[in-house]
């Protein structure tokens, strides 16, 4: 049995700020895949927010006492926020231009693995799974992906929308056994 999944439409924001966190954590996720799931942008927020308080104590601890530790802590600070802001700044730029290429993805499900094709220009790229290296189906808020441990294959993923017609062909295929519905949602 095989489940084809056709689309020319592109994910969300949500979907791509979800996916960046979840390729982030990837090797976490191979032996924990309950780990809790935040939209990237939120992640780098956090940062941000953890070093302005450093900062925020970084200065008034070095007009208190002008040491240098009390230096070092404000020079910290200001290098994470500088770090924090590119990593936004990066981050946006991506998500604008995946939701920006187009182009038409055709995902495979079939009994000896997944196959993703992207085509775009006349551009095409194939990325191929056999379910031996398939860990896990993640199924999270936006995103269902498909963790596996070949380094050698990015991570192939799919919109939520999709989700009843792959969740009934993991059934077709018996495979449901790898799929985890991760309920530490997070990122509202």
């Amino acid at each position: 049995m095989k489940t084809e999944i056709k689309s020319t439409e592109r994910g969300s924001k949500d979907y791509y700020d979800e996916l960046l966190y979840i390729a982030k954590k990837h090797n976490k996720l191979l032996s924990n895949p309950n780990i809790k799931i935040y939209r990237m942008t939120k992640f780098i927020l956090f940062v941000s927010i953890v070093s302005l308080c450093l900062l925020i104590v970084g200065i008034i601890s070095f007009i208190l006492d002008q040491t240098f530790i009390n230096m070092f802590i404000v020079v910290i600070a200001l290098a994470y926020i500088f770090i924090a802001s590119a990593s936004y700044s990066n981050h946006k730029k991506l998500i604008n231009d995946y939701i920006n290429s187009g182009g038409t993805s055709v995902f495979e499900m079939d009994k000896k693995g997944i196959k993703n094709t992207r085509i775009i220009n006349d551009s095409e790229s194939k990325h191929e799974v056999k379910w031996d290296s398939v860990k896990h189906i993640l199924i999270s808020k936006y995103s269902i992906t498909f963790i596996n441990d070949d380094k050698m294959v990015p991570l192939l993923s799919l919109d939520i929308r999709h989700k009843d017609k792959v969740l009934k062909g993991l059934v077709d295929l018996q495979k449901e056994n790898v799929i985890v519905h991760n309920k530490y949602y997070s990122g509202e």
